[in-house]
């Protein structure tokens, strides 16, 4: 599991002239220095996250805070999205506008909340507002 730990933190943070497209260039002291500090505080975040999951493998362990990460933000997303389209003072937000922020279609913006997530948005609200 330790190899699988360490290849995570290249993966996940790289080397800035192995990710470009053109011809390779070293880079400079100073980033090269960066990156590998990058690298270790990405592999003693990996070796955590595995530390503390109930099987220890390290790319289980971060698959499943990626996930859960992932989760809490689309939650976020669709609480903005029923603040944007119900409560935004200035009347609601243009669902076309909402999409190419969200990258979303405007039928996905339109069905990615529902009342329950206006009414959570609504109770949160630190002012009285009118029913949506």
């Amino acid at each position: 599991m330790e190899e699988i730990d360490i290849e995570l933190s290249y993966v996940l943070t790289p080397i800035p002239w192995l990710t470009s497209g053109s011809e390779p260039a070293a880079p400079s002291r100073e980033v090269l220095n960066r990156a590998v500090s990058d690298q270790r505080v990405a592999l003693g975040l990996i070796r955590d996250i595995a530390r503390q999951s109930e099987h220890g493998d390290p790319l289980i362990a971060k698959l499943e805070c990626l996930a859960r990460e992932k989760q809490k933000i689309d939650e976020e997303i669709r609480l903005i999205l029923a603040y944007a389209r119900h409560f935004a003072p200035n009347g609601p937000y243009r669902l076309r506008n909402l999409a190419t922020a969200s990258r979303m279609s405007v039928s996905g913006v339109r069905t990615a909340f529902d009342e329950r997530t206006i009414e959570i948005v609504k109770m949160r609200l630190p002012r009285t507002v009118d029913p949506p």
